[in-house]
């Protein structure tokens, strides 16, 4: 009856060296989201031979670093079999970070990168806000695009959630995701983290994460000044990821 139980749960899908996803992460993982199940594959092949499985239960999919080679090939088919899932990379440190993952970054091809080397409660946020259906890249990769941008002669000319273009001043036309315009709504009216957790139904640590994603994105400082942006850009389409008009 246990393994019958086990095989209908939702799944996290790691695909890299098993060793390299540490047994404590996924032990918290599973206590910390009811009724989930961390799944460890070697490779590629690896996942597309337990695909009938897999693709009724990935929530989220997990590359490690040393895949990233692959990924580039791999990935199409992965998005036909997981088309809404997000599929992250996991690494360990930027610095070591091989160019080729890098670039998958700078390309959009990989959008969500996974230190797993963060505190764990910020960790644990981070995957659930990728189960979620949100992007989690932290912030050395956002700045490191903003220069490539600069260098190509982009800077200027950003495409927002809605679609519009915006140039001029920094943050203007940041790619916000529909989430984090609701998010930045509430807390643009003063809301608290705490209520801005009740009111969309998410944990307090999944709101910190999504505020640090949006200051990053927005190139602010602060909640302040992200409000806003908020107030000039996207106040008549709250909520919907739409900008103002």
């Amino acid at each position: 009856m246990g393994t019958a139980v086990q095989e209908y749960l939702r799944a996290v899908i790691y695909i890299g060296p098993q060793q390299k996803f540490a047994q404590c992460l996924a032990k918290a993982l599973v206590e910390e989201l009811e009724e989930l199940d961390v799944v460890k594959k070697n490779d590629f092949q690896d996942v597309f031979h337990s695909i009938e499985d897999l693709k009724h239960r990935a929530v989220l999919l997990v590359v490690d670093e040393t895949l990233c080679e692959h990924v580039a090939d791999a990935f199409g088919r992965l998005r036909r079999v997981f088309p809404t899932q997000v599929i992250c990379m996991a690494f360990n440190q930027y610095e070591t970070l091989p160019d080729s993952a890098r670039k998958l970054a700078l390309d959009g091809t990989v959008r969500s990168f996974l230190p797993m080397n963060l505190r764990l409660d910020i960790w644990l946020s981070a995957v659930q806000l990728m189960i979620n259906g949100g992007d989690y890249m932290p912030p050395e990769f956002l700045k490191a695009s903003g220069k490539q941008k600069q260098v190509n002669g982009h800077s200027g000319d950003h495409v927002n959630g809605g679609g519009h273009r915006h140039s001029g001043n920094p943050g203007t036309g940041a790619k916000l995701t529909a989430r984090e315009i609701d998010v930045l709504a509430l807390v643009a009216r003063g809301c608290q983290n705490k209520i801005v957790a009740a009111e969309l139904n998410l944990s307090q640590h999944t709101v910190k994460l999504h505020m640090h994603n949006i200051i990053a994105k927005l190139g602010v400082s602060n909640r302040t000044e992200a409000a806003a942006i908020y107030f000039e850009e996207f106040a008549d389409g709250a909520g919907s990821g739409q900008p103002a008009r």
